[in-house]
C-alpha cells in the first residue's frame, strides 16, 4: 500500500500527521519508509530522532557552452523552449535555473558546442531510526 499526504497551506499539519502515521504503522510491525518531499524545507527528521545513513548529491544536466568549435549560429537560442540560452555578439550564454534540461540545444547544436554536464541542484538523503527508513530531498537555495 501507498499513502501519499500531499498538497495544503504551511502549518496545516502535513508533517505532524505523517510523521505520526509512519511511527504508529511500524510500532505495528508494518514496513514503512516515510519521503519527504517537501524538497524547498524538509523537516520530518527533526521530529523523528532520525539518524542520518547516506547523503547523495542531486544533480540536473545543463549545456556548457564550448566557444572553441561554436560558429555563433544562434541555432541553441532558437530551439530553446525555455529561454535559457542568449546569443550575444562574441558568446552564448547559459542561464541553468532556466534550463529544463530537454537537450535540445545540445543534440541540434551543429558543432556540439553545448555539451550536457551536471549541476548541483540538492541532496536527497537517508536517514534511519529504531522502527523505519526515512528520506528526504532539499533543494539548494536559489
Amino acid at each position: 500500500m501507498k499513502l501519499t499526504i500531499a498538497s495544503g497551506k504551511g502549518g496545516t499539519g502535513k508533517t505532524t500527521v505523517s510523521s505520526n502515521l509512519t511511527t504508529y504503522l511500524a510500532s505495528m510491525g508494518k514496513d514503512v519508509v516515510l519521503a519527504d518531499l517537501d524538497v524547498e524545507e524538509p523537516n520530518s527528521a527533526l521530529f523523528l530522532n532520525a539518524k542520518l545513513v547516506h547523503s547523495k548529491v542531486a544533480n540536473k544536466m545543463v549545456p556548457k557552452w564550448d566557444a572553441s568549435d561554436c560558429t555563433l549560429c544562434g541555432e541553441c537560442e532558437e530551439v530553446c523552449a525555455f529561454n535559457a540560452i542568449l546569443q550575444l555578439p562574441e558568446e552564448i550564454r547559459v542561464f541553468p535555473e532556466l534550463c529544463h534540461s530537454c537537450y535540445a540545444c545540445s543534440e541540434l547544436c551543429p558543432t556540439s558546442s553545448l555539451p550536457m554536464t551536471p549541476a548541483k541542484i540538492g541532496i536527497i538523503s537517508e536517514y534511519k531510526n529504531e522502527l523505519f527508513s526515512m528520506v528526504e530531498g532539499k533543494l539548494d537555495l536559489g
